[in-house]
């Protein structure tokens, strides 16, 4: 009997004690970043804004280390190595909650930060822990709502960092090179920048 009453114990104390929710917030010293820029940022732009990015995020105190990748298009990527918990002693949750402010200065594109899980769920990969789909038959239906909805979420007090990746084809160029004409003055590709 006393062994029951010990278990029963034991099971509500863990109750109450292991987070609840969906799924519970993690803190592994990870933070991870999702780069979103307007779909017709040039390369070199984007390289300045990730630079940005990536120095607001070195200089906080509870940053050991930080780096940052784009590849071409408007999505880029940062991640975040925390110092120990020990020495920062803020969860990865206020560190992005302190940076956020920071890195919503930069104009023409948008960190979304958030704490790395070991366990993620998915179906696709975006640049938030939850995301909201909007399907339907009709792209004009789809393009006309998905600004309003996310314009909507993004005044629910209970969401940060609303965003949605719809790309609807920005505007485009092709730069044609005459490179005889171009070697021929003395010019060449890299100082096209």
């Amino acid at each position: 009997m006393l062994n029951l009453v010990a278990t029963l114990c034991f099971a509500v104390q863990l109750f109450i004690s292991l987070p609840k929710g969906y799924r519970p917030d993690q803190d592994n010293g990870l933070i991870w970043g999702g780069i979103q820029a307007d779909q017709s940022i040039s390369f070199q732009l984007m390289r300045k804004k990730l630079t940005q990015f990536v120095e607001i995020i070195r200089q906080d105190p509870a940053v050991a280390k930080v780096a940052g990748y784009y590849g071409g298009g408007s999505y880029g990527s940062a991640f975040v190595v925390l110092k120990p918990l020990s020495e920062r002693r803020e969860s990865a949750e206020e560190v992005t909650n302190r940076l956020r402010p920071k890195l919503d200065q930069i104009a023409g594109a948008a960190l979304y930060l958030g704490a790395d899980q070991d366990v993620r769920f998915a179906g696709q990969t975006g640049n938030s822990g939850y995301q909201y789909t909007l399907l339907g038959e009709d792209s004009t239906e789809l393009y006309e709502w998905a600004p309003k909805v996310a314009d909507a979420l993004k005044h629910l007090p209970l969401l940060t960092d609303v965003n949605f990746d719809q790309q609807q084809g920005g505007p485009e160029a092709n730069l044609i090179i005459d490179r005889a004409t171009a070697a021929r003055l003395g010019i060449t590709v890299g100082q096209v920048d």
